[in-house]
């Protein structure tokens, strides 16, 4: 690949004129346009991807940082639900057990002292 995206652009749009069914060429292309800041381009390229068939944690990744950029919050959303419930990552739970230790939950939680899910297990 060549360090200027803009000459990647053009790499990829070969690579799509002589293979129009290489997704990976499509996400590849995609990324070069969020680097140049043509982010509808840029989702446009992920969507195409994705109809061909591409479902990873890769295109979703990239495609959220595109609706970030172009302030398309809940679609950003989707795409990493979607990327949790894939499996490939993992959202951590931080459980204290007990009912009696709720008040202790919920001042953690106020104070930022939790990490990922807080949650009180009862027993």
């Amino acid at each position: 690949a060549h360090p200027d995206p803009l000459e990647n652009i053009k790499i990829y749009t070969y690579i799509l004129e002589t293979s129009p069914e290489n997704a990976y060429a499509y996400v590849n292309r995609g990324i070069c346009y969020r680097m140049v800041f043509d982010y509808a381009k840029s989702v446009a390229d992920f969507d195409h991807a994705e109809q061909l068939g591409m479902k990873t944690p890769y295109l979703w990744m990239n495609r959220a940082m595109a609706y970030i950029s172009l302030r398309e919050y809940d679609k950003a959303m989707t795409d990493l639900q979607s990327w949790v419930k894939s499996g490939q990552i993992k959202v951590p739970e931080d459980i204290l057990d007990g009912l009696e230790n709720t008040p202790k939950a919920l001042i953690g939680l106020l104070a930022g002292d939790n990490f990922g899910k807080r949650m009180v297990r009862v027993s």
